[in-house]
């Protein structure tokens, strides 16, 4: 197998998917005041996000023991529909539902990538592929902004520029494809799984739209509303994990044995993480727009800071986090210096002299936590489940990535920015302290006796 043709066609992909997750953020106020409101941009933000996770599991179930050309192809199809009727949208809800239907596709080709890598047998290149495909993901998402809004503000053909951003992605949809028929993807080893629990996967898409609309409706909807729905969401969040004890449900199922070495907290701090990356690189653009009164244009530009100190930063972690051993203070570091550089642009004012110097901590700081997070639940659970632990982390990310943009921006609709920013640095905290429990608990042994007992790894569902 060409390895640099399937790493290639990977990253591809990866890529423009992850642009997508940004690159509004700061086109989207833009996009948002066009059609009325500029706090509606939230909703071009939360449809995708959450379309992305109801997804993401599911495909892990749909790829195990399939070819997996033709659920790209698909894959494919959807996104690029999704992304002509954003580029043609006439209202808020009209790009909403496209958003949804984008993020659909999206979902599915965020999740691929990994299975394909699991059927890849040497570690060595496998490890090497992983690594770039989180490097891709990291630069894509942050360097979206600065994109975004370099192009949201101008009028190409006479057309706005943020449609163009949408458009853009029919081509690259198209080089997928042709890269795609070139690359021998791995074949399964397996066989096809077991159907995929329907009722769990309608209770996990439940929990998450009515958490992600509660949380937006804070200070526009009344509080019953709200409440109504964040009542609805935590019933489905029962449901989903009463049918999951029974080992039906959409995500693997973690056993003991791997509770007590360390998952549960792992892959809470992994959703407090995914909601303060994702958070922070949507209110970034907005504070600097609503907040110190920036162009979209300028705001683009203040993103490119973030986006150098992220890639530098990616660049550097991912060469020590292979290299190391012990690797939990590398994402300790990285989400203590975005909490001190949130506080500090919370006080600092519109000065250049203190924009310069923070903006470049956060993007350091944002630089440095997607990939050891990785390898650290990869390592907690053991290389006999790295597939489960590698999909699980993906999902709990962009699961953490929905309630953060949901919970900052409310907090600025109702306090404001400065203290959103203090949360972005009270959350990054957080995370900081999770990870610490983990590296405080010694590593237990996976196996007993030579062999790998059956509630040491997280088990794939059944359904019945």
């Amino acid at each position: 197998m060409k390895y640099a043709q399937l790493g290639a066609a990977m990253i591809a992909v990866q890529f423009m998917v992850s642009l997508d997750q940004s690159v509004l953020s700061v086109g989207g106020v833009r996009v948002a005041t066009e059609f009325g409101d500029p706090l509606l941009q939230v909703w071009i933000a939360v449809s995708y996000l959450s379309a992305v996770i109801i997804m993401t599991p599911v495909i892990g179930a749909l790829a195990d023991g399939r070819d997996l050309v033709p659920l790209f192809h698909r894959a494919i199809a959807v996104f690029a529909a999704g992304s002509i009727a954003c580029s043609l949208a006439d209202g808020i809800v009209e790009l909403t539902a496209a958003r949804v239907l984008q993020g659909l596709g999206a979902g599915a080709l965020l999740a691929l990538p990994q299975v394909a890598l699991t059927r890849v047998p040497d570690m060595r290149i496998r490890e090497r592929l992983q690594s770039s495909f989180l490097i891709v993901f990291v630069v894509a998402s942050i360097s979206g902004p600065a994109i975004g809004g370099a192009i949201a503000g101008t009028h190409i053909a006479g057309i706005g520029g943020w449609r163009w951003i949408f458009a853009a992605n029919v081509p690259l949809c198209l080089l997928s494809v042709i890269m795609l028929a070139r690359t021998d993807l791995p074949a399964t080893t397996t066989a096809r799984s077991a159907p995929v629990d329907r009722v769990s996967w309608l209770m996990l898409g439940i929990g998450v739209v009515c958490t992600t609309v509660g949380l937006n409706g804070i200070g526009r909807f009344s509080i019953a509303a709200v409440a109504g729905l964040l009542l609805v969401a935590a019933c489905a969040g029962v449901a989903f994990g009463a049918r999951a004890r029974k080992g039906r449900s959409v995500l693997p199922t973690i056993s003991s044995p791997a509770k007590r070495h360390r998952a549960h907290l792992g892959f809470a701090a992994t959703f407090i993480a995914g909601a303060v990356m994702f958070g922070t690189t949507w209110l970034l653009p907005s504070f600097l727009q609503g907040h110190l009164h920036h162009s979209a244009v300028e705001a683009g530009q203040w993103m490119l800071l973030v986006a150098t100190g992220t890639v530098a930063c990616a660049l550097l972690v991912n060469r020590l986090a292979y290299r190391s051993t012990r690797i939990v203070w590398l994402p300790q570091t990285s989400l203590l210096l975005l909490a001190t550089g949130a506080t500090v642009l919370s006080v600092g004012g519109p000065r250049s002299a203190v924009l310069v110097p923070v903006l470049l901590a956060i993007g350091v700081g944002l630089g440095g936590i997607v990939v050891p997070l990785m390898l650290l639940m990869q390592r907690t659970l053991g290389p006999e489940v790295a597939g489960a632990a590698t999909t699980t982390t993906i999902f709990f990310r962009q699961f953490g990535g929905i309630f953060g943009v949901a919970a900052l921006f409310g907090v600025a609709a109702v306090i404001g920015f400065t203290a959103a920013l203090i949360a972005v640095a009270a959350i990054a905290i957080t995370a900081a302290f999770m990870l610490q429990l983990i590296a405080e608990q010694p590593p237990k042994p996976l196996r007993t006796g030579g062999q790998l007992k059956e509630d040491d790894a997280l088990r794939p569902t059944r359904t019945h």
